[in-house]
């Protein structure tokens, strides 16, 4: 049990997620991405709905080392760039994880299927 995770997260240059097999939305996607930081993740589960390849992070197939690789490399060579897809990925789970935002796109949802069937 850690309880200084944000600073372990602000001192990465690069957060790996390397999960073999789904376990739903990874929680550490969701952190580095809250911190912009660029994320390398394994295509899994839930992780390909937030790490969109090359634009909020890095996206690899489970078990391919060399992809994995590459990707890390990509990004610590590339620093400009890993900076902006950090940035990005910031800006995206900023807007998908704000409760106030969240619960507003429901409220929107519902009164849009009330005004469909007729009620106002």
């Amino acid at each position: 049990f850690r309880i200084d995770i944000p600073q372990i997260i602000a001192a990465l240059d690069v957060s790996v997620i390397s999960s073999s097999r789904g376990e739903g939305l990874t929680v550490s996607v969701v952190e580095g991405m809250a911190m912009a930081k660029p994320v390398v993740s394994t295509a899994v589960a839930g992780n390909p709905e937030f790490v969109h390849d090359r634009q909020t992070g890095m996206l690899v197939e489970p078990g391919n080392m060399q992809a994995m690789a590459d990707a890390m490399l990509y990004l610590i060579e590339n620093p400009d760039e890993a900076a902006a897809i950090g940035g990005r990925a910031f800006e995206f789970v900023k807007d998908k994880v704000d409760n106030r935002k969240r619960s507003q796109r429901f409220v929107d949802l519902y009164r849009s299927i009330m005004q469909r069937k007729g009620f106002n």
